[in-house]
């Protein structure tokens, strides 16, 4: 994002534009009509850029959630918490699994070398990516299986139609780029079809297919006190001392800013 405009600065330009104003020669005008441009930038910057940065919608906002504890989650419920969010699913038997007990390692670092009032700051959230399979009892089985059904750490699951705008707020399904396909297409007049020809449309028929759960990101998403995004981390293996630091640096500047 773009620094803001000093204040001074758009002072100094304003003062130059009423000068020039007062000017009747024709250079004195054209100078004025390029420095009311500047003015014009200066001043939406200072009304304006506040705002901006501040309506960017929240990942959870207007999504209904339940968790794994049969409780309502919202973005209103997290909110002012630093957050850990990932996705999952409980019929998995590669990747979630691993992740998840490493992230129960996480959870423990935390537990031990946080202060009660910066970790109660710090949530976990783990999003099914198969809403019609994971009820909510289905994910509490799976957290007591993976030793996750921990404090501050909820699995959740929701609407089908509700979950699928927050997959496409987070891009949480790879892109296909199609499968390599070997073999002929019968074209018209009995030809057959170049590789190039077969190639295209394999990608084409895999780029049509609805993702399955397997399709999902691995990645994980933390987020500042503040709602926003402040990076996304490799899913697996899950960097546990790396994540611990940037995970305590935000939680501490939370509960500073929260004495204050």
């Amino acid at each position: 994002m773009a620094s803001r405009i000093p204040a001074s600065v758009c002072l100094r330009l304003t003062s130059q534009v009423i000068f020039a104003c007062r000017a009747a020669n024709r250079r004195a005008a054209v100078r004025m009509l390029y420095l009311t441009g500047w003015v014009l930038v200066c001043f939406s910057q200072l009304l304006f850029w506040p705002l901006s940065a501040q309506a960017q919608p929240a990942v959870l906002k207007g999504i209904a959630l339940q968790d794994h504890r049969q409780q309502p989650l919202s973005a209103s419920s997290l909110k002012g918490q630093v957050l850990l969010l990932n996705f999952v699913f409980t019929g998995c038997s590669s990747i979630c699994p691993l992740q998840v007990v490493e992230l129960a390692q996480l959870h423990a670092a935390l537990d031990s070398s946080l202060p009660k009032a910066q970790r109660s700051r710090v949530q976990f959230l783990s999003v099914s990516v198969d809403p019609l399979s994971d009820t909510p009892q289905a994910l509490a089985t799976f957290a007591r299986r993976m030793g996750a059904d921990l404090p501050a750490w909820r699995f959740a699951t929701g609407h089908p139609e509700a979950l699928q705008t927050l997959y496409d707020r987070m891009q949480v399904f790879e892109r296909r780029t199609g499968a390599s396909v070997t073999g002929v297409v019968a074209v018209s007049g009995g030809a057959k079809a170049a590789p190039a020809q077969v190639q295209a449309a394999a990608t084409a028929a895999a780029s049509t297919r609805a993702p399955t759960p397997e399709d999902h990101r691995s990645s994980l998403y933390l987020f500042g006190p503040d709602g926003q995004l402040v990076q996304r981390f490799r899913g697996v293996p899950v960097d546990v001392q790396r994540l611990k630091a940037e995970i305590s640096r935000l939680a501490q500047a939370s509960a500073t800013e929260g004495a204050r």
